[in-house]
């Protein structure tokens, strides 16, 4: 067990958790590491997460709840961060579960480290049947080798399973102004900062699965959000002035994309292998022309491995290398 002094402020959001809140309390109570406080938000429950939450609180001096002066996830943990004194910040979820040596593992993933970001490995559980999609969701977010170039593919780092020192909030970013997808935006935010991603192999995350989900009802996380969300900072972070972007694939999320280029006032073209997918009003162009001297993103990458090494070879030979003028989205 580490003999660190060093206080860890736990940041959770609280909606409508109660059937799984017990469960999580009670992992974060086991913990290894046992310098931390955790500040709950009760984020307008209608049902009894405030209770059991105030019941903890009588239990364990280290827990202190609160009320969401305002509404929502970005609230919630901005008002946490408020009220929180210690100098590593992690973030939890209400109905997830911790692994027993969670804080403790990515405490020493850490370090002294100001300008990084530590996390680990996550597991999906279930009452039922994890779905298919969320397990290649972990089986993806468990195996990066190169975080700068996935991460406009999905968000990189589980929004429950990361540390970063305090001041990584008090002088880069705002926890406040956080855009929704909240948590895809603050990776976003971070890789632009330029923050190491430091991870252990170990799972120290259990992520549940339910049908009542944010991630699974909430309109801001569904794909559109997404999209516009991660073309704005790719934009900001990535595209050199007066540079195109190739859009890679004229299905339907390759028009997503135009759409919102378009919307941005950023110059594009689009290339298929097919030029007959879209409308007569839109040029498409071909694979064959694209100019590695442009950044290209490519919009459908397919699940048959097969393929995706086909692709890779192709966007190789043209002379694109993936996280410098080549992205997955």
């Amino acid at each position: 067990m580490l003999t660190i002094n060093n206080k860890v402020s736990i940041l959770m959001p609280v909606k409508d958790a109660a059937l799984y809140l017990s469960d999580c309390l009670h992992s974060i109570l086991k913990q290894t590491y046992s310098n931390w406080e955790l500040i709950a938000v009760d984020d307008h429950s209608i049902d009894d997460s405030y209770e059991l939450l105030k019941g903890f609180e009588k239990d364990d001096e280290r827990i202190k709840i609160l009320k969401n002066n305002g509404n929502g996830i970005v609230d919630s943990i901005s008002q946490a961060f408020e009220s929180s004194n210690g100098e590593f910040i992690h973030r939890m979820d209400a109905d997830d579960i911790m692994s027993l040596e969670k804080l403790e593992i990515l405490v020493k993933t850490l370090g002294e480290r100001t300008d990084a970001i530590a996390t680990a490995n996550v597991k999906y559980f279930s009452d039922k049947t994890v779905s298919q999609g969320y397990l290649a969701y972990e089986n993806w977010i468990n195996n990066i080798e190169d975080y700068s170039a996935e991460v406009y593919r999905e968000c990189t780092i589980a929004s429950p399973n990361w540390l970063v020192h305090r001041s990584s909030f008090e002088k880069v970013i705002s926890l406040s102004k956080l855009e929704y997808p909240e948590d895809y935006d603050l990776v976003l935010k971070w890789h632009a900062q330029g923050f190491e991603v430091l991870k252990s192999n170990s799972v120290t995350h259990l992520w549940r699965e339910h049908p009542a989900r944010t991630s699974r009802n909430s309109d801001i996380y569904q794909q559109e959000s997404f999209f516009r969300l991660k073309l704005k900072h790719f934009c900001q972070n990535e595209l050199k002035d007066g540079e195109q972007i190739q859009i890679v694939g004229a299905g339907k999320k390759g028009k997503l994309v135009k759409t919102i280029l378009q919307e941005l006032n950023v110059d594009h073209k689009c290339f298929d292998m097919n030029l007959n997918r879209v409308s007569s009003n839109i040029d498409l162009f071909h694979l064959s022309d694209l100019n590695p001297t442009q950044c290209a993103l490519l919009t459908n990458w397919p699940a048959d491995m097969n393929l995706r090494g086909e692709i890779d070879a192709f966007m190789k030979a043209k002379l694109f290398k993936r996280g410098e003028n080549f992205w997955i989205l």
